[in-house]
């Protein structure tokens, strides 16, 4: 920023006896000093004339006429002139009459000239007229703009303040109660929080994510325990249904000595055959003439006779298939029931778990399920009855287990959440810690220059 004040020109003006020529430096503030009585007032005076019209300091006196008093000593009024350049534009201020006559461009600087007197008005103002006095060379309403501006960003500072040290209180208060409950662990609160915060929460996930595994892995044995007797129940229902159908069967064929079941098999294939060749003569086993319409209605008739036992038949034939499809499933069954056991067990048996090391299993009874446990589902032999009892029993003990499995989970859980409530308080304890101590360092700042 620079000044526009460029040049003053001053003859036959107040103090000025001789022309006198005044180039400004070309900086943002001129400062005239001098002893007294060197002409100071007069560049003033000068400035003033030329700018605004006005006599100098002894405006308004009216004991001496202004064409008498601002001629310079052995000058006369005709002589006098003032010449301004500003920014690069000049005026000429001479006096006609009482009153200068301005030649020169529009508008002319604005110069505002506060005198000795005018200070002291402003100085012996009472408060409440004070702004008023000051308005003529300040333009109060942007003073009161800025210090309202400061006002309020020094309340919103100190409210700022004030929320973040709430916030670190309660952090804090936080802390303490966390703190409390851990049972105040040494050396203090401060020390355990950073401790806590620099502790990776790792562990306790895995085993969490552990005792559910083993948790999961007793819920699938025992429902695969439960598919296998819903398996035995059904292939027991199907034998019994072809114990029953077999017993009927002979009853049937002890009541009737012209048909049984392996006569109605022959007859009903005979049957077949002569219907498809009605037109033979001849039989195809013993090569004699036969009447086939005639050997039809026999074979009709002896079928009528044993329809009883065919009818048995067919039934027991369906139960029997039945039957085998159960035991199919039954074998299916039995299989995953032993491979989920045998995975159950390896799962127990390698963890580490507190809650399990209370429980006595007995390892060495159960070795057979130990073995090959990572074919879940499959078994090299077949299920013997008593691998399955064995496996019923694993499942008994580990099922036993669930309790204590579910308490050290509950507490692992809970130190988790625990941890990281406390790595969440200690962070925002050194957050609003931080934030407390910026705003209270601007609040005072702001408070100072408010």
């Amino acid at each position: 920023m620079t000044m526009p004040l460029q040049n003053l020109a001053i003859r036959g003006f107040r103090g000025a006896t001789r022309p006198v020529e005044i180039a400004f430096e070309n900086k943002p503030v001129i400062m005239i000093f001098s002893e007294n009585g060197t002409g100071k007032s007069t560049i003033v005076d000068a400035l003033d004339f030329v700018c605004n019209e006005h006599a100098g300091a002894l405006e308004g006196r009216r004991a001496t006429p202004v064409k008498e008093f601002l001629p310079a000593l052995g000058s006369n009024a005709a002589d006098l002139q003032v010449g301004l350049k500003w920014a690069g534009k000049s005026w000429t201020a001479a006096l006609a009459g009482a009153k200068a006559k301005i030649t020169g461009t529009t508008p002319r600087p604005a110069a505002k000239i506060l005198r000795r007197s005018q200070i002291l008005e402003i100085v012996d103002a009472i408060p409440s007229k004070r702004y008023e006095a000051f308005s003529r060379f300040v333009s109060v309403p942007n003073v009161e703009k800025a210090e309202g501006t400061l006002r309020e960003a020094e309340k919103q500072t100190k409210e700022t303040y004030a929320a973040a040290a709430r916030n670190q209180n309660t952090a804090r208060d936080d802390l303490r109660k966390l703190y409390n409950d851990a049972g105040q662990p040494q050396p203090n609160i401060n020390e355990w929080a950073k401790a806590c915060n620099n502790t990776e929460s790792g562990d306790l996930d895995k085993r969490i994510r552990h005792i559910d595994t083993l948790t999961n892995q007793i819920k699938t044995t025992a429902g695969a325990r439960s598919e296998l007797t819903e398996a035995r129940k059904q292939a027991g229902i199907d034998t019994e249904l072809v114990q029953s159908l077999t017993n009927e069967l002979k009853l049937a064929e002890a009541g009737n000595t012209a048909a049984t079941s392996e006569l109605l098999r022959v007859l009903e294939s005979a049957e077949s055959y002569l219907s498809a060749h009605q037109d033979d003569t001849e039989c195809p086993v013993c090569q004699q003439g036969i009447d086939s319409t005639e050997l039809l209605a026999q074979i009709s008739a002896r079928k009528t006779a044993g329809a009883q036992i065919a009818d048995v038949s067919r039934k027991l034939e369906a139960a029997r298939k039945k039957e085998e499809r159960s035991q199919a499933l039954q074998e299916k069954d039995e299989a995953r029931f032993l491979g989920t056991a045998k995975s159950l067990a390896q799962a127990f048996h390698s963890s580490g778990l507190d809650s399990l090391k209370k429980i006595d299993i007995g390892w060495d009874r159960f070795r057979a399920l130990l073995e090959n446990a990572d074919q879940l589902g499959s078994q090299p032999n077949p299920a013997s009855p008593e691998s399955i009892l064995l496996a019923e029993e694993m499942l008994m003990l580990c099922a036993g287990a669930a309790g204590e499995l579910a308490k050290e989970r509950g507490a692992v859980s809970t130190a988790l959440e625990n941890l990281r409530a406390i790595k969440l308080q200690f962070a925002n304890a050194q957050k609003y810690y931080k934030q407390a101590k910026k705003h209270e360092a601007q609040s005072k700042k702001l408070t100072f220059c408010h």
